[in-house]
């Protein structure tokens, strides 16, 4: 039985890539070696009790509770549209839900991406007890050759003095991820080769 290992695309923040009619687009190309699945993290959220602390100031402590209400009403209320396209056919996302126990994303100083890109406060604190959750989706079986990979969402909430609240119609952030993968003989793959002028993916393998 050939060897198989999982491939994971990365995903991209709400304010990076380039917008384009008001939704932020990323497009990429790379190779993956044959017989490996694709995740793909469609689209995803994570909070901890420090930054939601940090947004609400020290007067309105949040607690557990709050944090993992805040993961319910992403997947319930805030999440307006989530696809996944391979070779322009649509992937069912209905059970692909997954969701997290309580972790830590570490601490996060100026440069890096936990600060500059998802905003995660204070800096130098812990981000933990941290919650996540979002739709992923597994590809499996693509034939050696060149195939399209899309994928996206919106996503829609108010911020309070309370904190997140309910959507208010407008859309706070939508994005979509064009991917070009290559699938190649394993003999044939070279990690991190991309196309010239196309944003690569950041991306690894991991054993099943």
């Amino acid at each position: 039985m050939p060897d198989s290992h999982m491939f994971y695309l990365a995903g991209i923040a709400g304010n990076t890539g380039t917008a384009i009619d008001g939704v932020t687009t990323q497009s990429r190309a790379f190779e993956v070696p044959a017989n490996d699945a694709i995740l793909v993290p469609v689209i995803n959220t994570a909070e901890t009790v420090p930054d939601y602390e940090a947004y609400l100031g020290k007067s309105k402590v949040p607690t557990i509770d709050k944090v993992e209400q805040y993961i319910y009403d992403w997947k319930n209320s805030y999440v307006q549209d989530k696809f996944l396209l391979v070779d322009g056919k649509p992937v069912p996302l209905d059970n692909s839900y997954v969701e997290s126990g309580p972790f830590s994303l570490g601490s996060v100083e100026p440069g890096d991406v936990g600060y500059d890109l998802f905003g995660l406060r204070p800096a130098g604190t812990e981000q933990q007890p941290a919650f996540a959750g979002g739709y992923w989706g597994v590809i499996k079986g693509l034939g050696v050759g060149t195939h399209s990979i899309e994928f996206g969402g919106s996503i829609d909430y108010s911020l309070t003095d309370a904190g997140f609240g309910p959507p208010d119609g407008t859309v706070d952030f939508s994005y979509k991820v064009v991917d070009t993968v290559t699938v190649v003989p394993p003999s044939h793959y070279h990690p991190g080769h991309h196309h010239p002028n196309v944003t690569p993916c950041g991306m690894g393998l991991f054993d099943r």
